[in-house]
């Protein structure tokens, strides 16, 4: 594992004081090493002497306070690989992880069997982190289901959600996204000119207009003069950024730049870190996986404390993995099966385009780890037709506190 430079560490133990007070342990170690701001050796201790966190209840009883303490210090200085004096993101891999032998070795040699003192024969058995995982993940999702509202637009559906984010600083409470993928302009351009301006007047500008690709449908002139006037037009006031889809790759560098003079950022491959509400938001954006090369380079350790929010046209543009340090996926591509049929999905047909759907999400959400959840928008157009579906619409987003 990767240590992190002094100028690192330095900054970081500056920030100590004011990371230690915005993520409280109580609040955000639970069990996940994942779900912490920082955590100082003490507040370890404390958190390791509750009984079914590292140790077992009979465990505790039939040890001396400090032979626990000491167990726990090791297991602590283990875990904080750049030896700081902290366990946080900075300690994680690049996947934004603390390194899962590091979380073996301190569990699963402990002894349970008995109540027994520590370091005695017996069975070793290991805390169940994977139901305690299963068990939060479930709840997360049906903290978001229970947000749901709909709201008929101009013959389109938004659909609204609030969104637990775990690292959001106390002053960006609220902070909103509206969030549309395969707009497909080209087919139906008056109904979906309509519904962009219809949706300006169902809510406050938004402080992020996010757009996940295939703007067009066949050419660059589906990119229409009215068009391209409805997309200028559109929250002009929001940071409005957008990624590629495949169908924008038929000619990418012109739309690119047409979206750009319409008042849109190019954010394909790149990632850009904003100042919201005095405190840092970072957002990040991939390449189509099937017509461009997306790449994803590793977020700074030192960055991972903030929000941090992933768009990418297609989820497969993510290879089989993502890592744990995103709190918001956004992608788009599939149409919510756009056809589904009774024994076979759209799903499947898009396979034979192309689509893998690697990460197996065929519904609206999915948490993809403790800290990251995946939303696909069923998109704001279509290809072909629609049965079965999720309405066409656009996704408003409000971010709250874990």
């Amino acid at each position: 594992m990767q240590t992190a430079n002094a100028a690192t560490v330095n900054t970081f133990d500056l920030d100590r004081g004011r990371i230690l007070k915005n993520f409280p342990l109580a609040n955000r170690m639970g069990y996940d090493s994942r779900k912490m701001g920082a955590l100082a050796l003490d507040d370890f201790i404390k958190l390791g002497s509750v009984p079914g966190v590292f140790f077992s209840e009979r465990e505790i009883k039939g040890n001396r306070p400090e032979i626990i303490r000491n167990e726990l210090t090791k297991y602590f200085r283990f875990l904080d690989s750049n030896g700081d004096g902290l366990i946080s993101p900075l300690d994680t891999d690049e996947r934004g992880m603390i390194d899962e032998f590091a979380r073996w070795h301190g569990m699963a040699h402990q002894r349970v069997d008995s109540g027994k003192p520590y370091g005695s024969s017996g069975s070793e058995k290991m805390p169940d982190i994977r139901a305690k995982t299963v068990k939060y993940v479930a709840g997360k999702l049906k903290r978001i289901g229970k947000s749901r509202k709909l709201q008929k637009i101009a013959g389109k559906t938004l659909y609204s959600y609030n969104v637990p984010v775990l690292y959001l600083d106390k002053a960006q409470e609220g902070i909103t996204i509206l969030h549309l993928s395969d707009i497909h302009f080209g087919k139906k351009d008056g109904e979906k000119i309509l519904f962009l301006q219809a949706l300006q007047n169902a809510f406050p500008t938004p402080d992020f207009v996010m757009i996940t690709g295939d703007f067009v449908s066949k050419s660059m002139s589906d990119l229409s003069e009215q068009a391209l006037r409805a997309l200028s037009d559109f929250f002009p006031g929001s940071r409005r950024l957008f990624v590629p889809g495949n169908h924008d790759y038929v000619a990418q560098p012109e739309i690119n730049l047409m979206l750009a003079d319409a008042g849109y950022s190019d954010f394909t491959n790149k990632r850009l870190e904003f100042e919201i509400k005095g405190a840092p938001f970072t957002v990040t954006g991939l390449a189509d996986s099937s017509m461009g090369s997306p790449r994803l380079d590793v977020l700074p350790r030192e960055k991972r404390l903030a929000p941090n929010v992933l768009m990418a046209h297609n989820l497969d543009a993510l290879h089989d993995g993502f890592p744990g340090y995103f709190d918001l996926v956004l992608s788009g591509h599939t149409h919510g099966g756009e056809v589904n049929l009774f024994f076979v999905d759209g799903f499947y047909f898009l396979k034979r385009s192309g689509f893998i759907n690697r990460n197996r999400q065929k519904e609206e959400w999915k948490v993809l780890t403790p800290r990251t959840s995946s939303y696909v928008s069923p998109g704001a157009g279509s290809h072909f037709m629609r049965f079965n579906a999720l309405a066409e619409g656009a996704t408003l987003l409000r971010l709250c506190a874990e």
